[in-house]
């Protein structure tokens, strides 16, 4: 595994406390994917994986045997898209976050009202869940949301990927974000044979990233915005255009109640 190099601990100090420096947040994120880029991170990743050994393991077959899946499975379709994600967080563990296209129709929204419930997941047209308080507490090493790293970079999976999967350093670039101070992190993948885990979702999961570059709030330590690049050139990017910190939210924010849905 990869060590820190000379500046990360500072880089570290101010994103793994993020999450301490504010009581909620309200943000905004605009998520973009450029297909043909995005197509070629993951037919290299691919590629480089069954050119290294055994490509992605073995999966059991119906009739209870094992085989290898074939190199094809693991292609992906991409399309150009670009998404409106509006987050609310309420420290430690209240989230919610809804996925919408830019029409503004629902994509997919997922409501806790704490770590041990109640929760909620609407993913139209099929999916409607509701997991009631005290069913099952979520597992602490999970994210909670798509984004939520963006907002606690402490989490486990996304502080995990810094420390032991790549290298981390500033750039010394500076930038503006929705009227706030940012310095510029360069989080380059050691090797595809464990990749950072910066994005979360499986097909994130499945492209060969070169590096990562994020945009880190001075003051905060929030991720403004956040690409993962193939030789340079970004393919998926999450960037922050309105964001406010401690907000008072109104109670059903954190429920989850839509005409016409009933939740299984």
């Amino acid at each position: 595994m990869a060590g820190p190099n000379d500046d990360s601990e500072e880089v570290y100090e101010s994103l793994f406390k993020a999450g301490e420096r504010y009581e909620s947040v309200r943000t905004m994120v605009v998520h973009t994917v450029h297909a043909d880029v995005a197509e070629e991170a993951n037919r290299r990743y691919v590629d480089w994986r069954f050119a290294h050994g055994s490509g992605f393991g073995m999966v059991r077959e119906d009739g209870g045997g094992w085989r290898r899946p074939p190199r094809e499975d693991f292609l992906r379709a991409y399309e150009d898209s670009r998404q409106v994600v509006r987050l609310w967080h309420e420290r430690s563990d209240r989230w919610r976050e809804e996925w919408r296209t830019q029409d503004g129709s629902m994509l997919r929204c997922v409501v806790f009202g704490s770590s041990k419930g109640p929760r909620w997941v609407y993913e139209p047209p099929g999916t409607a869940i509701y997991v009631p308080p005290g069913a099952e507490e979520w597992p602490h090493q999970d994210p909670y949301t798509d984004l939520s790293f963006m907002l606690v970079p402490s989490e486990d999976l996304f502080s995990y990927a810094l420390l032991d999967d790549a290298t981390v350093h500033r750039t010394g670039r500076r930038a503006t974000v929705v009227g706030k101070e940012a310095v510029e992190v360069l989080v380059a993948t050691v090797s595809w044979g464990y990749p950072p885990a910066i994005f979360h979702g499986y097909n994130a999961s499945m492209e060969g990233t070169t590096d990562h570059v994020l945009l880190v709030d001075r003051e905060i330590g929030t991720l403004l915005r956040v690409a993962a690049r193939l030789d340079g050139v970004e393919f998926r990017v999450a960037e922050i255009t309105e964001i406010s910190y401690d907000e008072e939210f109104a109670e059903d924010t954190f429920r989850l109640e839509l005409p016409g849905v009933e939740f299984q």
